[in-house]
């Protein structure tokens, strides 16, 4: 790309900021740069001058140290990975920092900041969020991988918890993972998309972490689940709020099959045990088991902003699930018995570890009014906007 000249500087201030150009000051914080790179990057391109205000007043640059931060924060905070160009020019005697991004082609283009992956695109003179729908379509543009095989950019092999790892491969592949050499290790890894390899960079995806990190939730905090407990039928301010905030996959004995590190599900069961009353109370095991997985296996990890909420009532219990139904599904399709999977990783893998038989249709039964057991009294499956809300009422 063709550095510009400080005349053609002269007349990017003069014209002001606009949908390619943004003047910034020497003082701004990491995330805001990390914004306007990333949001230029999903755009058109577009130019950062620093040491420019935005009443365009040349104040220059005093410590010089711009060039170094936008290599950190591009190599730290932005995925996949870009190479803006920059350099120098001299205005009035003072020196101005140009940060040139150029449209990029593997969009959408995300930032990191406080564990959350930051999708935004620049509109107009501002940075905006990008819906769920529209990074899909991004996406699918660009011929990209599904959310679920997302590289965590800020994550490592050493936040993948190789205990959960071994346990799953050898109940469900009879693969010895502890005793295989380390590159083996990592080419199975990779194989199996628990793992993402840029060159020599080595970082997990989106569903290897929710199911074999050591602690989700600190690079996927919208991964939390929070479990609420009202005492009565009706919400109250007077109730138990609780998060769940395990890997998917638990550690098994085995030979047993006996739990000796729950995964989330084990967890959200035992939260839900905890605060029950009595065996009259209690939520049919198998059913609730169902809902729980059918929730984390079929969201919208698209929407950091959300999370799975469980509401416990005395005699039902509400799940909210991020997302609308996935592409196009409907209700109508799921009591056809169509099958459309959001994060088919996910789906395999939680079937592969025993939560449940993927050859039976998840809901279909519940739909159709056809379980059997004799304590469940209504089941709801209601599409909303952004969510879906189970409920299971008994009686």
């Amino acid at each position: 790309m063709a550095k510009k000249s400080s005349d053609e500087i002269i007349d990017l201030i003069i014209e002001g900021t606009s949908e390619q150009l943004e003047f910034c000051e020497e003082s701004l914080d990491d995330e805001t740069i990390a914004r306007h790179i990333v949001s230029f990057a999903n755009a058109k391109g577009g130019i950062l001058l620093f040491g420019v205000d935005e009443k365009k007043e040349v104040h220059g640059l005093n410590f010089f140290e711009i060039e170094h931060r936008i290599a950190d924060i591009t190599a730290n905070m932005v995925y996949p990975a870009i190479s803006p160009e920059y350099y120098n020019v001299k205005l009035t005697g003072k020196t101005v920092g140009v940060v040139d991004i150029q449209e990029c082609e593997e969009k959408p283009y995300y930032y990191i900041w406080k564990g959350e992956q930051n999708y935004v695109i620049r509109s107009k003179k501002a940075c905006r969020k990008i819906p769920p729908n529209q990074i899909q379509q991004m996406r699918k543009k660009a011929g990209s991988v599904r959310n679920e095989l997302t590289p965590v950019g800020n994550a490592t092999l050493a936040d993948l918890d190789p205990e959960r790892i071994h346990s799953f491969l050898m109940r469900s592949r009879f693969i010895d993972y502890n005793n295989l050499p380390e590159k083996e290790k990592i080419d199975l890894l990779e194989l199996l998309e628990i793992i993402s390899r840029d060159g020599k960079k080595v970082h997990p995806t989106t569903a290897g972490l929710l199911l074999f990190g050591h602690r989700p939730e600190e690079f996927l905090a919208h991964s939390k689940i929070d479990v609420l407990v009202f005492s009565g039928e009706e919400k109250s301010q007077d109730s138990l709020i609780m998060a769940a905030s395990s890997p998917l996959i638990a550690v098994r004995n085995p030979e047993t099959g006996d739990v000796s590190r729950t995964g989330v599900i084990e967890e959200i069961l035992g939260l839900i045990a905890n605060n029950q009353e009595d065996e009259d109370s209690a939520f049919p095991e198998d059913i609730l088991t169902e809902l729980l997985v059918n929730a984390v296996v079929h969201r919208d990890y698209l929407l950091t902003d959300s999370k799975i909420t469980i509401e416990i009532y005395s005699r039902h219990i509400d799940i909210y699930v991020p997302g609308n139904l996935f592409e196009e599904q409907t209700v109508s399709k799921i009591k056809a018995g169509m099958k459309l999977i959001r994060n088919p990783l996910l789906y395999n893998f939680m079937a592969e570890a025993g939560y449940f038989n993927k050859n039976m249709l998840p809901v279909y039964k519940l739909l159709f009014s056809k379980i059997s057991h004799p304590k469940v009294k209504k089941f709801e499956f209601e599409p909303q906007n952004q969510q879906v809300r189970v409920s299971l009422s008994i009686k």
